[in-house]
Formats: structure tokens, sequence, C-alpha cells
């Protein structure tokens, strides 16, 4: 018997590819950027383009499926969470290293049914690595698949090294501390998308 979620995951696969494809592009060009909620929250025409492509991609293919869009929703679309096999799209994961032109930055896609993640899709189109995940059924990079680390509890603090970064608002902080110190916290809280972090992580203790 066919496996319907494994059709979809396929094709996931390929938009990404195309997405991130738009992304690379974009990067070799002039860039037109909006502030959404601050100015730490980005927003470009490639995200908004790349998000098109995605969702009317994917309505052509599927339909009855329902659709979330980080853009659409925080351009004021409202959406409803059902039953229904929903995709969770955000069509560029760090818009504001994108923004910056690092390279980390990230296509993500989420799948899910009966509320509950089916798969996901990180594709780190820079570096051109693409993280798959099916429920039951593992992680993979590029067709490789991803083993838990074997790193011992016990030992894992004092080999970790953990930036934190938080967003404050100019208001405030001293105006001196602000300016002295702003292009140092945006650039560590920008430097790897959330989604693709996450998936990065799965990495880190081999160089450990």
């Amino acid at each position: 018997m066919a496996d319907p979620w494994q059709e979809c995951m396929d094709y996931a696969v390929i938009l990404a590819r195309q997405a991130g494809e738009m992304i690379r592009e974009a990067l070799k060009n002039e860039m037109d950027v909006m502030i959404k909620s601050s100015p730490a929250d980005l927003v470009t025409v490639t995200d908004q383009k790349v998000e098109k492509m995605l969702m009317s991609s994917i309505k052509e293919k599927y339909p009855c499926h329902s659709f979330i869009g980080e853009e659409s929703v925080a351009a004021g679309e409202k959406t409803v969470f059902t039953e229904q096999p929903t995709w969770v799209i955000d069509p560029i994961d760090g818009t504001t290293n994108f923004v910056h032109r690092f390279p980390f930055v990230a296509v993500s896609i989420g799948f899910l049914v009966n509320k509950e993640m089916e798969f996901g899709i990180v594709y780190s189109c820079v570096e051109d690595k693409m993280y798959t995940g099916r429920k039951g059924k593992g992680a993979f990079c590029n067709g490789q698949k991803l083993q838990v680390s074997q790193q011992e509890e016990s030992g894992v603090l004092e080999q970790l090294l953990l930036i934190c970064a938080l967003w404050q608002r100019e208001e405030q902080m001293p105006i001196m501390r602000w300016e002295s110190t702003a292009g140092t916290w945006r650039e560590l809280a920008s430097l790897s998308p959330r989604q693709a972090e996450c998936s990065w992580m799965s990495r880190v203790d081999r160089s450990i």
C-alpha cells in the first residue's frame, strides 16, 4: 500500500531545493527589507516570494490540506489549527542572517496529521545540507542517517559551549552601552537560524 505521507515528504524536499535556489540567487542581489514587529524582526521580498511559491505549489498538488505560513501569519492572516493534514512553512529561517548575507539560512517545512508532527524538513541552502525527519523513521542529513550522540551525560557539561543572546529594546539600555554592543548582540543572536541550529546539534558531538 502506498504511503501518502512519504509522497508529501518527497515533494517537500523538491520544493525546499527550489526555494533554496531562489534564496541563493537573491543573496547575490540588493534586498528590499521591511520591519515587522521590531527592528530585530525583519522580512524581505524574498521571504514573501519563497512562501508564495511553496504554498501555491503545495495547494495545487494538495488542495484539501491546510497551511500555516510565517509571513502570512505575520501579515495578519488568521489560521485555524485542525485535524486536517497541515503544512507549516518558514520560507527563510534566519532572515536577519539573510539580510546581512551571513550564510546560515534555511528553508523549514513541517507537516502535521491530526495535530501531530509527521515529518519535518530543514534545508540549509547555502551549505546544501538537507535535513529530514519522519515520525518513527529517524532523521537524515543528505540521505545519511543521523545517530543519537554516544556522549556520556556526565561529561556533557564539561564539554558544552553555549552562546545565548537576548534582544533588548534600545530604550531599555543606556545609550552608550547600546551603541557599543548592539552590533555584537546582533551577530551572536543571528549566528544561526532556529531550526537549522537544532539540526546542526546532531553533528556537534563529532567535533567535541
